[in-house]
């Protein structure tokens, strides 16, 4: 069966915690952060209140039922900037998939989404 795009539904607003997660880089070598790392303002603010923002965007990867991973995107303040922050027009965007669903060959469809962009 092919991965499937599509965005978030508000039932799976927690999965983004867990990619969140799998998104924070460790370098080779180095024990994972604790999962209590989640609880930083500094860290949580890229899921926060998912979609109370008016350009919270999220992707889903998704094969056979099973969430794999995502790609979402929030747009930030100067004041309340991110690490990857270039402007107030420009969104952070993250991404992660399953540790366990990584390096694997599967065939891709198309994202179907209604909205165009942040």
């Amino acid at each position: 069966m092919d991965v499937n795009f599509r965005e978030i539904k508000k039932e799976e607003y927690g999965f983004l915690n867990e990619m969140l997660y799998e998104a924070l880089f460790v370098p080779k070598g180095k024990p994972k952060f604790p999962k209590s790392i989640l609880e930083n303002p500094e860290i949580s603010k890229y899921v926060d209140n998912w979609n109370t923002k008016a350009h919270d965007l999220a992707i889903l990867a998704v094969k056979d039922g099973k969430l794999l991973g995502a790609i979402w995107g929030r747009k930030f303040q100067v004041n309340k900037k991110g690490y990857g922050f270039i402007d107030e027009k420009t969104p952070e965007i993250s991404m992660a998939v399953r540790e366990a669903d990584r390096n694997k060959r599967n065939r891709i469809s198309a994202p179907k989404t209604n909205r165009r962009c942040l």
